[in-house]
């Protein structure tokens, strides 16, 4: 009995714990580009991109038209001069590379997902 008492004491603290560690991820967004479609910024700020040679792809849970697939040479994509966040700034991305050129080697990443 004791040791169930201790569990649901220790979860009890987890859940607590948890829960009271959740933020305002809208607090001092610039910009939110969520591709899904489109280089739209969905933050409500405006700063929409614009595509310049890359295409839309799968994303990596397979969801059609949700990411971006670049060239590596000329393929990017514009935000424009008004993206200017403050400091300290956090970017996150993924990335998935079909090649990392090294020393004359390739090191080849997994096949991109095909359309069934």
């Amino acid at each position: 009995m004791k040791k169930i008492f201790l569990v649901l004491v220790t979860v009890s603290m987890v859940f607590m714990f948890v829960g009271s560690a959740s933020a305002d991820l809208s607090l001092g967004l610039v910009a939110y580009y969520p591709f899904n479609g489109n280089a739209n910024d969905e933050s409500g700020n405006g700063n929409h991109g614009i595509v310049n040679g890359a295409t839309l792809t799968y994303d990596r849970f397979g969801n059609p038209d949700s990411a971006y697939s670049f060239n590596g040479i000329s393929d990017y994509i514009n935000i424009g001069n008004n993206v200017k966040p403050p400091f300290p700034v956090s970017v996150s991305v993924w990335v998935n590379a079909n090649d990392f050129p090294g020393k004359g080697t390739g090191y080849p990443a997994p096949s991109p997902q095909t359309r069934t």
